[in-house]
């Protein structure tokens, strides 16, 4: 199953992997066999979060808490990012009136500002996501080591 949705996002990349802002909700949809084997049967950009029975109105509940706690944890970790590039970059070089380079200021503000969980905020233990993919890593890393990472390029 891991490796159906990692396939799947990898190979439409320029849409699912491109910084969103914030996040992006997928849902895929598996269908099993007689034999027990299972098979992605669809994949949706804006998948559907009603229904009428108590367990599923439970389940999405637990699953959107879940996803906004590492939400948070990212925005967390940006925003100290931010702050910590802004108050350098004011106290070096604005409050001095040093002149700087404007391309190396925005590499390091983009740097600052990128999607990558850090050591400083973690996701609390009890979070139902897994991590199936990372762009911050490099290699078979990328994918957790779940697939190796020429497997996803086209």
């Amino acid at each position: 199953m891991k490796k159906a949705i990692i396939t799947a996002l990898s190979s439409t990349s320029y849409k699912f992997m491109r910084r969103s802002g914030l996040f992006r909700l997928v849902s895929f949809d598996f269908a099993i066999d007689s034999d027990l084997k299972l098979y992605l049967s669809g994949v949706s950009s804006s998948p559907q979060l009603y229904n009428t029975y108590p367990e599923i109105w439970k389940f999405h509940e637990d699953m959107l808490h879940d996803m906004f706690e590492i939400v948070q944890v990212l925005l967390r970790g940006r925003l100290s990012r931010i702050r910590d590039f802004m108050t350098r970059f004011v106290r070096d070089k604005l409050l001095k009136g040093v002149q700087y380079d404007l391309s190396k200021t925005k590499f390091s503000f983009r740097r600052a500002n990128r999607d990558i969980f850090e050591g400083k905020f973690n996701i609390p233990k009890n979070n139902t996501w897994e991590p199936l993919i990372d762009m911050n890593k490099r290699g078979d890393a990328a994918f957790f080591d779940i697939i190796p990472a020429q497997c996803t390029k086209g």
